[in-house]
């Protein structure tokens, strides 16, 4: 480029002079070289175009991927609390995260249906790879017990709960196109929650039903609650009716009613 500075009060003599026919060549050289300089942004631009296309498509298809399954994660999340309470959907919620993370390594290797969602037999074995590495938990209803994987639903983990409406709930989303990742991990962190509230239930018996306080305990009532605990377990009573004339007969337990009473109890 060619820059003439024309200051002010320049003697005239001083300023460079240039023919009307330089003048126009000089600005046709000029047109030329933007016109080029254009033509090589333009260029580049749609190369540049062209080459991120494709990736603007998958980043798109994954944004409405994602969107579409935090839709149907919330939409369970509100099912959940609909059938089990606000309780049970903070205590979802609490452990999902950390289940999600703890799924993830053996999620990729499980073989996928409709894109990236699981089978009813994926489910299961990863619910019960899960719960086998995380609590040593062999779950009826995820333990495939010696049958194929696909034997049954992993939804029958909840026939027990919430009169059938959780086994619907999970039974919907499987049979008709399969669940995500944080869908299973959902359903995973809904059993976790169900546990920690039947447990916390039959301790709270154990502690009626001996006329214990909860807040001061000796050695000895502790242990005996302990055993009380593991009695109702054993023995599927309904923690609501359980009185002491019940226990007390059976504390402490034998090998004579359970023979491997021992070994559980160490």
């Amino acid at each position: 480029f060619i820059k003439v500075y024309l200051v002010r009060d320049t003697p005239r003599s001083v300023v460079p002079q240039f023919s009307s026919e330089s003048l126009t060549s000089l600005l046709a050289c000029v047109a030329d070289m933007v016109a080029i300089l254009v033509l090589r942004r333009s260029m580049a631009l749609a190369v540049s175009v062209a080459m991120c296309a494709p990736f603007a498509a998958d980043a798109s298809a994954l944004l409405r991927a994602g969107a579409a399954e935090s839709a149907s994660g919330r939409d369970l999340l509100h099912e959940l609390e609909a059938a089990l309470g606000s309780s049970h959907r903070e205590g979802v919620e609490a452990r999902l995260a950390s289940i999600e993370g703890a799924m993830l390594t053996t999620f990729r290797t499980v073989p996928k249906m409709n894109g990236d969602l699981l089978s009813p037999a994926g489910a299961r074995y990863l619910l019960h790879r899960h719960f086998v590495t995380t609590h040593n938990w062999y779950v009826r209803g995820f333990d495939n017990g010696g049958d194929s994987w696909d034997a049954s639903s992993p939804s029958t983990a909840f026939s027990g709960h919430g009169e059938g409406q959780l086994t619907g709930i999970f039974e919907s989303r499987l049979a008709s196109r399969g669940v995500s990742l944080r869908e299973t991990a959902m359903l995973a962190a809904t059993l976790e929650s169900l546990v920690q509230e039947d447990s916390a239930a039959r301790l709270d018996a154990a502690y009626r039903a001996l006329g214990v306080d909860h807040n001061t305990p000796s050695a000895k009532e502790a242990e005996a609650v302990i055993d009380a605990y593991m009695v109702m377990y054993l023995q599927r009573w309904d923690i609501s009716t359980v009185t002491g004339d019940m226990l007390l007969p059976m504390l402490p337990p034998t090998s004579d009613w359970f023979a491997y009473w021992p070994a559980t109890r160490q």
